[in-house]
């Protein structure tokens, strides 16, 4: 304890050296190890498959690293990531180079930021959900900003040495829900399509407080099984949000400045929140609940909403989602159930909502919750792994027979999302999202698993999401995103021509259905996600409902002309219904411009890139097998706890994952002996390579303990027969 009140006092820029040394010694082993525990999404080693060729572009301020299929993309991301950092730098300061690697290989939209190496990772595959514009800008300026976060607390410490201890203590100063609440509010207010736009995002925090579920800052932060909470996400934004308004842009980096140069000083988040605002974090919390509470109370009152019937009855006692309600010919109802402790199934309910002594379909993960049901088959898309190449994921297409209750995988190794059934049950149409990124409509047999036909959207820089087919299967209405927002869009799939419903717009737009010729879906032009009417003949948009926090999903009962809907609440969501029959009230306000209509997607430039071209060369991984990073007081292997030594050991990690080299000093007090090693493992091909070297000096020890204090009883002792050495 003297020691580390001692380096409190070492606070001056002349002796920053000295104080990054006395850190270094005196830091206990627990610290080093609470990123990999508790900071999972910044600590990452898995490899890609072999035969990838990676190229390279470097700029002032990064090295992008991707596979050269994906050269287009990464051409314009690379100036996009010059303004997007200098437009942090401005707003939070001082950001270093940093290796940026485009993952194309995985299904499963994600970024992040780490030490020890330096490097960020964009997965670059979009999601069928949630979004409200193009993937890869919002996965840029939140992953930049987590980087600006990271220099600007620990940029002090660097490589060859002192990654890892920096990583140590940007884990230890900054709860998660201050530096992720504080990447999406750059996200929101910097950009035009933030999760913090989206009421869906904070849906779940609103309805608890609008419902009288307040809960404390632990709970809302950590989470929990027995009701639904925020997470720290969603905390962490509007607790970061009230910061900013209350005490201006710059802020934040006052009080990352107070802590970088108060490291070592306990509860070092809290005092600097405390310095700044007076507060401490459950009084700011308690404030920030008390403030949102208020606002989201007097938007509701001054907004209409209907109460519509719930069903089915919670059951569980924890929070559980009754999901895509479909209607079966015979009146009973299909929703994908999910629940705390259980895998997704989709269940049969009767027509009051109760279960069905029908057997629950189990289904695998998936990238975002769908199916689709037609003539007694149902199918949908799960994620599958490839056993070796944990960076290398597909969505493969899986199917169920209602009569023989049987299952079948229709399609191996590929990316399919958002599988639908044509409506006589013979093909099923589907979105492929290829790894440069470019959408498509495929057309698959539901008999041969045979692929008929592929519809590129012919603007690449569009995504596609949730197809559905029209009531004779000849038509396809779907939700396009781009960098100018969302837009309904349809497929003529005798001309192959994809026309534009919509013009681009900063909504949520999800899951459209026809209706006649109508189109029913979300959006949340009220402030609020409801089911809107897209009216052809006049090209008015109709609010359908009127949910109190949120409704999604619609699903038509054709033979009764009812709208099965999911109706979100506290507990999770419902299903409700509403007839159709009813006139719905206008919304004039979204009376579509015909000046802005754009009728069809034919390459039109949808958002200006900047026109330079970084030059690109090959990335030769042999160039690259060593990155050494950190000094660490362990070499990283926890396999065998009872051979757990502590040292000094120099770390390095190549930016694929694919070399990783442990230079180390360790002492064993068993022995009284010192330990000297050096270890590669080569991960590019199955199976793995090791290669270690060890000088323990252990028979030297053993024999010098022993020498000359043998008892005279021992050594009079017959020798051991021969053969036994």
């Amino acid at each position: 304890m003297l020691a580390v009140i001692a380096i409190s006092h070492l606070n001056r820029p002349r002796q920053h050296w000295l104080r990054r040394l006395l850190l270094l010694l005196l830091l206990p082993l627990p610290t080093l190890l609470a990123p990999v525990t508790s900071f999972a999404q910044i600590l990452e080693f898995d490899q890609n498959p072999p035969g990838i060729r990676w190229r390279q572009i470097r700029t002032p301020n990064f090295q992008l690293i991707f596979p050269s299929a994906f050269e287009q993309k990464a051409q314009l991301l690379s100036a996009d990531l010059e303004k997007t950092i200098q437009l942090l730098d401005r707003h939070s300061g001082r950001s270093r180079p940093i290796a940026i690697l485009l993952q194309n290989q995985s299904v499963l939209s994600n970024g992040f930021v780490q030490l020890a190496p330096r490097r960020s990772e964009f997965v670059t595959t979009p999601s069928q959900h949630g979004m409200l514009g193009d993937w890869l800008d919002q996965l840029a300026i939140h992953e930049l900003q987590h980087v600006v976060q990271f220099d600007r607390l620990v940029g002090q410490f660097r490589a060859p040495l002192l990654e890892q201890l920096g990583l140590a203590f940007f884990g230890l100063t900054l709860p998660a829900w201050y530096f992720e609440g504080d990447a999406v509010w750059v996200e929101t207010w910097r950009t035009r399509f933030g999760r913090g736009r989206i009421p869906s995002w904070s849906m779940p925090y609103r309805a608890n407080l609008l419902s009288g579920r307040q809960f404390s800052y632990q709970k809302d932060y950590l989470g929990s099984y027995a009701d639904v909470t925020p997470g720290f996400y969603e905390m962490g934004y509007f607790m970061v949000d009230k910061l900013y308004r209350e005490y201006g842009a710059d802020i934040a980096a006052k009080m990352m400045d107070s802590m970088s140069d108060n490291l070592l000083r306990p509860y070092n988040f809290s005092r600097t929140l405390r310095r700044y605002t007076g507060r401490t974090t459950r009084q700011w919390h308690r404030e920030t609940v008390k403030d949102l509470r208020d606002a989201w109370q007097a938007a509701l009152d001054s907004t209409m909403h209907a109460d519509y019937p719930l069903y089915p009855a919670k059951t569980s006692g924890k929070p559980e989602n009754w999901l895509l309600p479909h209607v079966l010919p015979n009146g009973q109802i299909l929703a994908l159930h999910q629940g705390v402790g259980m895998a997704p199934q989709i269940i049969r309910l009767d027509s009051m909502g109760g279960k069905t002594r029908h057997k629950p379909i189990r289904i695998g993960a998936q990238t975002a919750p769908n199916y689709s049901h037609a003539q007694s088959t149902i199918v949908w898309d799960e994620i599958r792994r490839n056993p070796r190449y944990a960076k290398q994921t597909f969505s493969v297409i899986v199917s169920y027979d209602l009569k023989k209750n049987a299952y079948r995988q229709l399609t191996r190794g590929t990316r399919f999302f958002s599988p639908v059934l044509h409506p006589a049950g013979t093909l099923i149409a589907c979105v492929e999202i290829s790894e440069q990124n470019h959408s498509a409509i495929v057309l698959l047999d539901a008999q041969s698993e045979q692929v008929i036909r592929r519809m590129l959207v012919p603007d690449k820089k569009v995504t596609l999401q949730t197809p559905s087919f029209n009531s004779d299967g000849s038509r396809l209405i779907m939700v396009a995103l781009s960098r100018e927002g969302t837009a309904l869009v349809e497929l003529d799939l005798e001309t192959a021509r994809f026309t534009q419903l919509v013009p681009w717009q900063i909504q949520q737009l999800e899951r459209p259905i026809y209706h006649d010729n109508d189109i029913l879906f979300k959006a949340h032009y009220g402030g609020i996600d409801n089911i809107y009417r897209l009216v052809r003949k006049d090209g008015r948009i109709r609010p359908v409902t009127q949910a109190r926090y949120g409704a999604f999903n619609p699903s038509i009962d054709t033979a009764r002309d009812q709208l099965f809907f999911n109706n979100y609440t506290p507990e999770g969501y419902r299903i409700s219904q509403l007839s159709l029959n009813l006139d719905a009230p206008t919304l004039p306000e979204r009376t579509l411009d015909e000046s802005q209509f754009v009728p069809t997607l034919l390459g039109e430039t949808i958002y200006e890139h900047p026109t330079r071209e970084s030059k690109s060369k090959p990335y030769r991984e042999s160039s690259h097998l060593f990155n050494f990073h950190s000094l660490s007081v362990t070499a990283g292997d926890f396999s065998d706890p009872a051979d757990f030594r502590p040292g000094i050991y120099l770390l390095s990690d190549n930016l694929l994952n694919t070399l990783q080299t442990r230079l180390g000093y360790a002492y064993d007090s068993n022995i009284r002996s010192s330990e000297y090693s050096a270890s590669l493992t080569y991960q590019r091909y199955f199976p793995i390579f090791n290669l270690r070297y060890a000088n323990r000096g252990a028979t030297g020890i053993l024999s010098r303990r022993t020498s000359g204090s043998e008892s005279k009883d021992q050594q009079d002792e017959e020798p051991p027969a021969s053969g036994l050495f």
